[in-house]
């Protein structure tokens, strides 16, 4: 199948680092961009050494799979993982190029244990090869290869192997190697491919004894090894004649059963084998040199273990010059009886015979009477039905021909009563006549069924039961097309199809829909059977148990299991490696990707807040180029492999991928280790970054309370900050230095508020808070402004609003006014009070190698609350403070007009 690739699509995924084959055939196989991705690159794993994602995907593609025919090896998917074989699952075998009927013979005989065994234990004796012919030699290193096949299909944990190189090895009687042909050759192939495994099975040496099984074959003619008894059988040719002068001729011919070729023609597998076995000589010369007529039969003495028919669907066609296929219906049984065949059943069936096709010719006759009812003139519908739906309407005129618009009436004859009932009276007739016909001719079809059953219902001709075993079938044309095999599972009932690597479970409904012929471009071309008893008692099929591939491997030979095992582990290195490279392929596309990052970061003046970005953009801008580089792939590696660098040395695989990927080009580490003196510096750095991003996330509380004027809990914030200083160098404790001084220049602002609105109570509690907070502010020059505006303001109560100044308010602003001189005053709220905002900064445990885009950080927020900040009611009051450290010193005007302008009006009561 194939798939169009998006141009577009192809290339975005090919800038992120996929080889382009490797995206081309994920494209195709996947079809989005989404499903593509997710093959090329996996999922973050846990353990390298663990079934990961990846597995998930594997049996995600085998279900996909099993829903359609798709060859593996026609699409090599880049993930060899999705190529390891599930457990308990037929291995398949790949298609070379024009192995046609090769694999599926292949399977065939993989499913034969007696046979499999005998492979599996076969031992080939060097010093004999000096001895053997060139023939010899290949016969040889044919089962040697086939016993490495056999062996990989038991051991082997790829789904698929190739079995080419058994393939290589099949030579013809003259060493030339055989080329695959067309299915016309298929029994040719076959009896080519048993010869050389017989021949090479006889020069060997063999390490066990084969069990001997119920004599289907002449002992005294054929050998006794297994293939002789499975494929092997003593046959008589009989050709009778007449000389002229009337004398009868008769000629027998001893040769061995191999293979029937079947007549398509025939229709069914018994017409057509007794038709294989008889065949006319037009030109046949006896011993006096006359040519004459002669009848040639075969009369096998025994058969076979495995019966396998050719049905020679392909034909050339002299005028089209070129072969054809002919598709038509071949049918045969699920099983069958060989015993009419064999010579000492000769004369029996000889006296049934003619019998018997005359009720097979019989049955066909009454079933194409049949078809002609069921089946009208090849429309689909029975003529019952139709003569029954005719009458049907010929009930219903009365009511429907006749609307309620009387000028559209049908004009209908004066005697159209009288014809309306003489036309319902014959299409009864002919309805109830039919009827008979058919359920006369279906009780004919029975009748002769039952004497047909008779007439083989003997026992002398129910001895050889065969079951069929294997379907070859193709689909397509004469010249192309393709092959598979549906195979019997004897241990599980279930028919299998064998598509090459492709391997499901099918029904015997499909089976048969696409084996019998007919329709379709689907037909069987061989049929292979199994002689019952081999199956049920003798061992053929015996070790077919759950532990029948633990059978086998016992008796593999110790080079040939070291040989799978080590093929075994290679692939299981390619998985290991594959996974490896798509893990680093992940860190460095990751890697490069926010590498491009910190490098825009830096160079991006606009950009503030920089060095709290994360903790990579931290070091960089603290001149550690190296130890950022080093911490971004770590962050990356511990995103990627759920591990960190320090651990990722136990894996030496995925550490030297990374090392050859990442350490040696231009934007990555110099290396994946540090030094003790690094790991030193790492240790001091990863300090100063948290503390740096704990007075940041403080400095931002406290902006933000600011923002609001909740002057309290922002002070509160800015003592807990101060409690954890140790570096007074910090740039984000100028927050909570200048903000000291905010609050208390807002408070005067407060002071002022209250003393004008004539509150001078809420004035007091005001200068309170404000005496506790300048006693908090070293800056001298700060204070005294604080004090010459609290002075200004109680002058001005004592003048305005004498009435007010009692000896209280008196005594009050006095202390007050004292603690501001000594810097020393009483708390006037609960700085050990910390709201939940506020706990969850100074709790929170600083992670600092995992990766933080700029726009998810504290950089970002940072720069929108501070934003804020500049925009809030609150600000002037900071540009007066900073007013105030430019002057060192008094700015009582420009705070009485910021005053002013935010409404604090001071009123003359005169």
């Amino acid at each position: 199948m194939s798939h169009n690739v998006d141009p577009k699509v192809l290339q975005e995924i090919v800038e992120m680092g996929i080889p382009h084959e490797h995206a081309v055939r994920a494209l195709k196989l996947y079809k989005t961009k989404e499903k593509a991705l997710e093959e090329l690159i996996p999922s973050p794993i846990k353990s390298f050494q663990t079934k990961t994602s990846i597995d998930d995907l594997a049996q995600a593609i085998q279900n996909s799979l099993n829903e359609v025919d798709i060859d593996y090896a026609a699409y090599d998917i880049a993930n060899p993982e999705t190529l390891l074989r599930f457990e308990n699952l037929p291995v398949g075998l790949k298609n070379i190029g024009n192995t046609c009927y090769f694999n599926s013979l292949v399977q065939t005989y993989f499913n034969i244990p007696k046979f499999v065994k005998e492979i599996l234990s076969f031992r080939a004796d060097p010093q004999k090869n000096a001895i053997l012919s060139p023939v010899q030699l290949a016969s040889i290193r044919l089962i040697q290869e086939l016993q490495f096949l056999f062996a990989s299909m038991i051991l082997g944990n790829k789904k698929y192997i190739d079995p080419g190189n058994v393939l290589d090895c099949l030579v013809d009687d003259s060493g030339n190697k055989i080329v695959i042909g067309e299915q016309k050759d298929v029994g040719e192939f076959n009896m080519n491919l048993v010869a050389r495994i017989e021949e090479g099975l006889k020069i060997a040496t063999q390490t066990e004894n084969i069990p001997e099984i119920p004599e289907v074959i002449d002992e005294g003619k054929l050998e006794s090894n297994i293939v002789s008894q499975l494929f092997y059988a003593k046959q008589h040719e009989f050709v009778t004649a007449k000389e002229p002068d009337g004398q009868n001729l008769t000629f027998n011919n001893t040769t061995i059963f191999g293979q029937l070729s079947l007549d398509v023609n025939q229709k069914e597998l018994y017409r057509a084998w007794d038709n294989a076995y008889r065949n006319y000589i037009e030109e046949f010369t006896t011993p006096s040199g006359h040519k004459t007529f002669a009848l040639q039969e075969i009369w096998p003495e025994k058969l076979p273990g495995i019966l396998l028919f050719q049905i020679q669907r392909v034909r050339y066609d002299p005028k089209a010059k070129q072969s054809v296929k002919i598709n038509s219906p071949f049918v045969f049984p699920l099983q069958l009886y060989g015993d009419r065949f064999i010579l000492k059943n000769k004369h029996l069936y000889l006296k049934i015979k003619d019998k018997l096709f005359g009720i097979k010719s019989e049955i066909e006759k009454l079933e194409s009477q049949l078809k002609a009812i069921e089946n009208y003139q090849g429309s689909g519908i029975s003529i019952i039905d139709i003569l029954d739906s005719s009458n049907a309407f010929m009930d219903n005129q009365e009511y429907s021909i006749i609307t309620s618009n009387e000028e559209s009436q049908l004009d209908l004859p004066k005697n159209a009563d009288s014809q309306w009932l003489a036309t319902c009276e014959i299409l009864d007739y002919y309805k109830d006549a039919m009827k008979k016909q058919r359920n006369q001719i279906i009780n004919q079809i029975i009748k002769l069924e039952q004497e047909l059953e008779q007439l083989h219902d003997r026992p002398e001709l129910k001895m050889y039961e065969y079951k069929l075993h294997t379907i070859l079938v193709h689909e397509g044309r004469a010249e192309t097309g393709h092959y598979y095999a549906y195979i019997f599972d004897i241990e599980e009932q279930i028919w299998k199809k064998y598509s090459d690597t492709f391997i499901k479970v099918v029904t015997l409904e499909e089976v048969m829909a696409n084996s019998v012929g007919g329709s379709g471009d689907a037909s069987a071309y061989c049929l292979i059977y199994i002689y019952k008893p081999f199956i049920e008692n003798h061992g053929v099929f015996k070790d077919l148990t759950e532990n029948k591939l633990e059978n086998y491997a016992s008796i593999i030979p110790n080079d040939v299991k070291t040989k799978v095992l080590e093929d075994n582990q290679k692939f299981l290195d390619e998985i290991d490696c594959f996974k490896a490279k798509q893990i680093t392929d992940r860190i460095k596309v990751l890697y490069d990707n926010r590498f491009s990052m910190l490098i825009n970061w830096t160079s991006d003046n606009g950009l503030n807040e920089k060095p709290i970005i994360n903790f990579p953009m931290f070091l960089r801008c603290s001149r550690n180029d190296f130890l950022a580089r080093w911490i971004l792939l770590n962050s990356c590696v511990k995103e990627i492999a759920s591990r960190d660098l320090k651990s990722i040395t136990h894996d030496l695989l995925l550490y030297e991928t990374i090392d050859n990927n990442l350490c040696h080009y231009s934007f990555g580490p110099k290396s994946l280790n540090l030094s003790d003196f690094e790991l030193r510096t790492l240790d001091d750095l990863s300090s100063k970054f948290k503390y740096k991003y704990f007075n940041a996330k403080i400095s931002m509380y406290i902006l933000k309370k600011l923002t609001s004027e909740d002057l309290i809990s922002a002070f509160q914030a800015i003592m807990h900050q101060l409690e954890r200083v140790f570096d007074l160098n910090e740039e984000y404790l100028a927050t909570a230095f200048e903000g000291r001084k905010v609050i208390a220049l807002r408070m005067t602002s407060f002071i002022n508020g209250c003393v004008y609105d004539k509150d001078i109570i809420q004035s007091v509690a005001w200068a309170k808070h404000l005496a506790f907070v300048t006693s908090t502010i070293d800056d001298q020059n700060f204070v005294v402004v604080i004090k010459n505006r609290l002075k200004n303001t109680v002058s001005y109560i004592k003048k305005y609003l004498p009435n007010y100044y009692n000896v209280d308010i008196k005594a009050d602003f006095e202390g007050i006014m004292n603690s501001i001189e000594n810097s020393v005053a009483l708390p006037t709220f609960d700085i050990s009070i910390i709201d939940p905002e506020l706990k969850k900064i100074i709790d929170e445990d600083i992670v600092i190698y995992e990766w933080i885009d700029h726009r998810t950080t504290i950089a970002w927020e940072y720069g929108k609350i501070y934003r804020k900040y500049t925009e809030s009611f609150i600000w002037p009051w900071v540009w007066l403070v900073r007013r105030c450290v430019e002057k060192s010193g008094m700015i009582e005007q420009e705070i009485r007009d910021v005053e002013k302008n935010n409404g604090i009006v001071e009123k003359n009561y005169w």
